[in-house]
């Protein structure tokens, strides 16, 4: 048992150790590389002569220029002071590691103005410098890993949208652009570069019928009335015919809780609206008359029962029609002949009868 713990309990701290390298490295390695560059000017004696050159610009008497001798303890506190911010300025927001680095500048710049004015010297240059490295290269390392964190995220983003069948848009409120993917297009039959992005390229494909219906879907989603943007709607396709589509859509707002965008898919629902219409033939219309049979004509009794209670100013009437002597034709005949015979007959009753809405 003790065998076969330790290799798994090495292989899950080698597991855990690679990935906090990978998570962190961006944080701690700017800061310590500009704390050692840091180090080695002092140690190079770079930064003290740039500390002469303050003292001399700013008048100061020769007492005031640093002493080498005095400095030989500053690699070590610039050391320690690097790497503490190495671990804290990782911590806060790029816009507070802005504000953190500009800080401690003009703090320890303001420390050191007074303390000359006491006649005391501190190094002014070289914590400033290590300030401002640490903090740029800090900041420039959250940069390029937001950088490289945004492409990652477009990739999977651009994947995702040729790997899905459904249709998505992107409307932007304020310019009245909508973005429509590849598969959008597809489904009305143009491809990818055929269609700008102007709104109007998608309300003037809509079907008269339906435009106010989608107009109104989208005002009351505007003001809060429903909890999503969604609706059915006829689309003009290339070949002239409508398909039907389903349209569903959520807003994005601003920090003032307005609405800027509309972003959203639509699925092409015209087979699934064939298969129903069909469904709905098979189950209330005779296949041979294509007149409603008896679930439909019970349907629709119902109906008009309804709507005549519901409007006592609407009437409505049952008329009972039979043939004489079918029996008859359909025995001597035979059912193929007595089939015709009701297919004509039902031809000629829907002649004189309005047709249906």
């Amino acid at each position: 048992m003790i065998t076969q713990f330790l290799p798994e309990q090495s292989q899950r701290s080698n597991f855990s150790i690679k990935r906090l390298t990978s998570k962190y490295w961006w944080q701690f390695l700017p800061a310590v590389l500009a704390t050692l560059l840091v180090v080695s000017f002092t140690q190079f004696s770079a930064c003290q002569i740039l500390e002469s050159l303050v003292c001399v610009a700013l008048r100061h008497t020769d007492h005031s220029i640093p002493d080498p001798e005095l400095q030989k303890w500053l690699w070590l506190l610039l050391l320690l002071l690097g790497l503490g911010l190495s671990a804290w300025l990782p911590q806060w927001r790029f816009r507070y590691q802005f504000m953190t680095w500009m800080s401690l500048c003009l703090g320890w710049g303001v420390l050191s103005w007074i303390l000359w004015q006491e006649g005391y010297w501190i190094p002014v240059v070289t914590p400033m410098l290590l300030f401002g490295l640490c903090g740029g290269s800090v900041a420039l390392a959250e940069s390029v890993r937001t950088y490289k964190l945004l492409c990652q995220s477009e990739a999977r983003y651009a994947l995702t949208v040729r790997g899905i069948t459904e249709g998505l848009w992107n409307w932007d409120l304020q310019s009245d652009r909508v973005e429509f993917s590849p598969p959008w297009k597809a489904m009305l039959g143009y491809g990818e570069q055929e269609l700008s992005d102007h709104a109007n390229e998608w309300f003037s494909r809509i079907h008269p019928l339906d435009v106010e219906a989608v107009k109104r879907a989208i005002t009351d989603y505007r003001q809060g009335l429903t909890p999503r943007f969604g609706c059915e709607y006829r689309l003009l396709h290339r070949d002239g015919s409508y398909r039907w589509m389903q349209a569903q859509g959520l807003a994005v707002c601003n920090r003032r809780g307005k609405v800027e965008r509309i972003v959203g898919s639509q699925v092409d629902m015209t087979e699934r609206r064939k298969t129903e219409a069909a469904l709905h033939r098979t189950a209330f219309y005779d296949p041979l008359t294509e007149l409603l049979n008896r679930a439909g004509f019970l349907h629709r009794l119902q109906r008009a029962i309804v709507d005549a209670q519901k409007f006592p100013s609407t009437a409505f009437a049952v008329l009972w029609l039979d043939f004489d002597q079918f029996k008859l034709i359909n025995s001597s005949l035979g059912s193929l002949l007595g089939d015709r015979f009701l297919a004509a007959a039902a031809q000629r009753l829907k002649a004189f009868l309005m047709p249906e809405i």
